[in-house]
């Protein structure tokens, strides 16, 4: 829990707004979650680690967070 409050304690200063510290916060847990994912697919599986493939799983995720978010506060 100190480690979270530390690490998103940066993202005060990516966006001037709650909502835009908001979206900072999905794309890095977008990002860490997607590398996780890989990294134990590489080790567990043998897969190999393609960052063309990462970087697409990380917008998909976090599109798609993002958008079960906005389509939640409705």
């Amino acid at each position: 829990l100190i480690q979270y409050k530390i690490i998103f304690g940066y993202t005060q200063e990516f966006g001037r707004s709650k909502g835009e510290r908001s979206i900072w916060k999905v794309i890095w847990s977008a990002v860490n979650f997607s590398v996780w994912k890989k990294r134990n697919d590489v080790i567990f599986n043998l897969d190999s680690a393609v960052c063309s493939a990462m970087v697409q799983d990380i917008k998909f995720l976090a599109w798609s967070w993002l958008h079960f978010l906005v389509c939640s506060m409705k």
